[in-house]
């Protein structure tokens, strides 16, 4: 997927020839491979293309209402689970056929997530304002020359 060029497409890797190419808006991240699909995140979008024809399998909104701005920046697919944040909510959708399976708020109370990362049974969450209260008086590591 080329930066500006605002298509997805696939190479011969014997040849190096372009097989085919499809137009993706503003794609942002190829997120992976799931099944016979390569699953790419765009501007509060995700989309499925067919890795052998380049066709549309499918394509959703991420979050119902969107700004600019208002996507974390990563995204991430473990299996076929797709983990999508926005500034309010984490999202996780089916990589098989892009419905969503589940969402959550962040409940981090005035703290907005920068970005995510699900490991196992855990998340793990980069805050704008990770250190607050008495814990911000403190230094977060000891120093040692």
């Amino acid at each position: 997927m080329a930066r500006y060029n605002g298509y997805l497409f696939a190479l011969d890797k014997a040849t190096g020839r372009r097989v085919w190419r499809t137009p993706i808006l503003r794609g942002h991240q190829v997120l992976g491979v799931h099944g016979n699909n390569v699953v790419v995140i765009g501007a509060n979008s995700l989309y499925a293309v067919d890795l052998d024809t380049g066709k549309l399998r499918w394509g959703r909104s991420i979050a119902p209402q969107y700004a600019d701005g208002f996507q974390l920046p990563r995204s991430q697919m473990i299996g076929s689970s797709i983990y999508c944040g926005t500034k309010n909510k984490l999202y996780r959708f089916d990589a098989n056929s892009g419905a969503l399976q589940e969402s959550r708020d962040w409940a981090m109370g005035g703290e907005a997530p920068m970005t995510f990362l699900v490991s196992g049974n855990d998340l793990y969450v980069i805050s704008d304002l990770p250190l607050g209260g008495e814990v911000s008086a403190r230094p977060p590591v000891d120093s040692h020359p």
